[in-house]
């Protein structure tokens, strides 16, 4: 009887240690190397196929058959988020799978300055946050849409301060427009409005091409700690 009890006690020992060490090679072993920025791109539309197909496109997987397995058991086949992605050095399919399941995107550092058209506006966006460009430029020359912000399709440039803001990459374009309205509005102090080098800015522009020009001179005039260099996410 007490060697039974001890080939069962072993039996138990190893099933645990097969089920422990099945949890570590399939979901807390490192799988993902990263030699360069790390940065992915999971377009709109993107199957797990193609995200997967970037993944080892990329040379950033190990195993792809850990990967895929766990993927699946954590069902983010159908759970694929758009958006740019960061990847770290000795990330574990976990690690990995939780990121890309919850939408955790490395924001993109939005730069625009001199921009004189929507449509010169409109081309930044499409290159470096993905949007869509002629939907952006269908909405910001809709006049009812932008009376409610107070603009009409003529001045709307205006909105726009030239800085440097964190932005997610395919942002919708609406939740965008809103984001910088907030900043414009942020940007626009009683202390500004009141200056009087500022003031022919304020709203209602009367000439477009000469208010963005003293608009962007007078950016860089203002010492970086006031008009915030770096605008982020919140």
């Amino acid at each position: 009887m007490k060697k039974t009890g001890i080939i069962v006690g072993l039996i138990v020992l190893l099933g645990l240690g097969g089920i422990a060490g099945g949890y570590y090679y399939f979901v807390q072993r490192p799988n993902i190397t990263v030699g360069d920025d790390g940065i992915i791109f999971i377009q709109p539309g993107d199957s797990f196929e193609t995200v997967m197909t970037t993944l080892i496109s990329s040379g950033y997987v190990k195993n792809e058959y850990t990967l895929s397995k766990l993927a699946e058991l954590k069902k983010y086949p159908s759970a694929v988020k758009t958006g740019r992605y960061r990847l770290v050095d000795k990330m574990n399919n976990n690690q990995l799978i939780n990121m890309l399941r919850a939408g955790r995107q490395e924001p993109v550092h939005l730069t625009f300055n001199n921009i004189r058209t929507l449509e010169d506006f409109a081309a930044i966006l499409s290159r470096q946050l993905g949007i869509d460009s002629t939907e952006f430029l269908q909405l910001a020359r809709n006049a009812e849409y932008v009376k409610k912000l107070s603009f009409t399709p003529e001045n709307f440039i205006g909105m726009f301060i030239p800085n440097t803001y964190q932005v997610y990459w395919h942002t919708p374009v609406e939740d965008f427009i809103q984001r910088m309205y907030k900043e414009y509005r942020q940007f626009w102090t009683e202390e500004r409005l009141e200056s009087p080098e500022s003031r022919p800015l304020s709203y209602g522009y009367s000439d477009i091409g000469l208010d963005c020009r003293r608009r962007d001179q007078y950016c860089r005039r203002i010492p970086c700690h006031r008009r915030g260099l770096h605008q982020s996410l919140e």
